[in-house]
């Protein structure tokens, strides 16, 4: 709009200052203009036909023979062209028969006095324009067709264009000046009404949304918005879902630990071995769930470097699975290790060791009546694939598709030990598997168990001959 303005400013400025000029060129162009339409007039209808075409023109006319006769009646007080004499008409005829139809032109310039109101005289230069053209009769007779007009504009014709052209500046000028206010007075609501929207969500507000019926310059910025809101409302949500599920897992372990601290302290002969493991038992849980909190929160603002190094796949399985043995036996738990050679990867073996940790946890936090839980290690593609499979009730299809989600936790609830979780484990799965750029994932149904499964590339491996691995060679590191 400015760029709008400016231009016109400058036309007008321009077209003010050389009115006269412009005002010259644009009347010789009418003069030859009106002059080309009376010779095709006369050759039309003949010569009496002219006399409306030149009247309202204010042009003067002259039709003369090859001779010098005049073919229409002339006002000598009010024709200029009766200056010329049969001489220099046959002259102007022949050269004009020469030039083969071009228009012949001549430009005439003379001073005219004009008497001041405040006395003495005011010159005025005054420029004629003399055109002349060939006209053919029906009796194939050439005519000679002359026409001359002023070009020079009067002072008073100046001044009421000049007027004119300051009136249409002015008026320009305000219609542009309230159309930008208007367009700067609407943008400035929009903006308004998106700084409420903000404010309103800032406020703790729901179901808000930003308002996208704006200007193409601030569209964008109302999509990009609502794709934030979006977002927003999703991390809302999980943040619910995150703080519901911490505060039952935080006051579980803590009501047990203040339930037989308290009992041990009134109760006398309770202070045994058993209700101290209890309490430690809680503690490490307590402990385990806070450490997956700090974690997560560390993962979900930068990753960790990892530590590549090569080492053997298979005896960090072993030593794991032989660690959960231990540990769940009391409770029943069977846990087997299936394997028929030694895999070398090269991975964080710490970050690798927390997956396989977090899947055999979670699997025996849900494994079924008859707790049995595999891990086997599979090649296949030049890939090592670890397996870790539960015979408990499966998971449905909705949670199956979210079950790799942060803070989300499925309803599956049969646990044949106090080692539970934190519900973070599988999001610290996914987020070290694909720092790994290692493929994951799960497979089950309801009813059958699932099965929880990561591929890393091999690096090197060793056949067993007995079926059980062996001990990683030295050449091997």
């Amino acid at each position: 709009m400015l760029l709008l303005v400016g231009g016109l400013a400058l036309l007008s400025l321009f077209q003010f200052c050389l009115i006269e000029s412009l005002y010259q060129q644009l009347r010789s162009q009418k003069i030859k203009s009106v002059l080309t339409q009376i010779s095709a007039a006369i050759e039309q209808d003949g010569v009496q036909a002219v006399e409306s075409l030149v009247s309202s023109e204010e042009i003067e006319l002259r039709i003369v023979d090859r001779d010098g006769q005049d073919l229409i009646e002339q006002n000598s007080c009010d024709n200029s062209l009766l200056s010329y004499d049969q001489q220099q008409l046959r002259t102007l005829y022949e050269q004009e028969r020469l030039l083969q139809g071009a228009v012949w032109e001549q430009i005439t310039s003379y001073q005219t006095f004009y008497p001041k109101s405040t006395g003495g005289n005011e010159v005025t230069n005054c420029r004629f324009l003399t055109c002349a053209d060939l006209a053919t009769l029906d009796s194939g007779e050439k005519i000679l067709v002359l026409a001359r007009a002023q070009l020079t504009p009067s002072d008073l014709t100046i001044q009421v264009i000049r007027e004119q052209m300051i009136a249409f500046f002015i008026t320009i000028l305000l219609l542009t000046a309230a159309v930008l206010i208007f367009l700067r007075h609407r943008r400035r609501r929009k903006i308004q009404l998106l700084a409420d929207t903000a404010d309103q969500l800032a406020q703790g507000g729901e179901d808000l949304s930003f308002d996208t019926n704006l200007s193409a310059e601030l569209k964008p910025l109302s999509h990009s918005l609502n794709r934030l809101l979006g977002y927003y409302s999703k991390q809302k949500k999980f943040s619910n879902e995150m703080f519901a599920n911490l505060s039952h897992d935080l006051r579980s372990p803590l009501s047990m630990m203040i339930g037989y601290a308290e009992m041990m302290r009134d109760l006398p002969g309770e202070a045994t071995e058993e209700n101290m493991q209890v309490i430690l038992d809680e503690a490490q849980r307590l402990s385990m769930l806070v450490n997956d909190i700090l974690d997560l929160s560390k993962r979900n603002s930068t990753h960790p470097e990892l530590h590549l190094q090569a080492y053997c796949l298979t005896d960090q399985l072993m030593s794991i699975v032989g660690n959960f043995q231990k540990m769940t036996q009391r409770q029943g738990c069977s846990i087997q290790l299936e394997t028929d050679c030694r895999v070398w990867v090269k991975a964080d073996e710490l970050e690798i060791s927390r997956v396989i940790y977090n899947l055999v946890n979670n699997a025996i936090a849900h494994t079924g009546e008859e707790k049995e839980i595999v891990v086997k290690q599979l090649i296949r593609n030049h890939k090592v694939c670890v397996r870790v499979m539960d015979n408990g009730e499966g998971i449905d299809e909705e949670s199956l598709s979210r079950i790799w989600d942060r803070y989300y936790r499925s309803n599956r609830a049969k646990r044949c030990a106090p080692l539970t979780g934190s519900g973070l484990g599988l999001c610290i799965v996914k987020s070290i598997l694909q720092q790994h750029g290692a493929t994951y994932g799960v497979e089950s149904k309801l009813g059958e168990g699932s099965v929880f499964w990561f591929a890393l590339d091999i690096l090197d491996q060793e056949p067993s001959q007995t079926g059980q691995p062996k001990q990683n060679p030295s050449t091997k590191n």
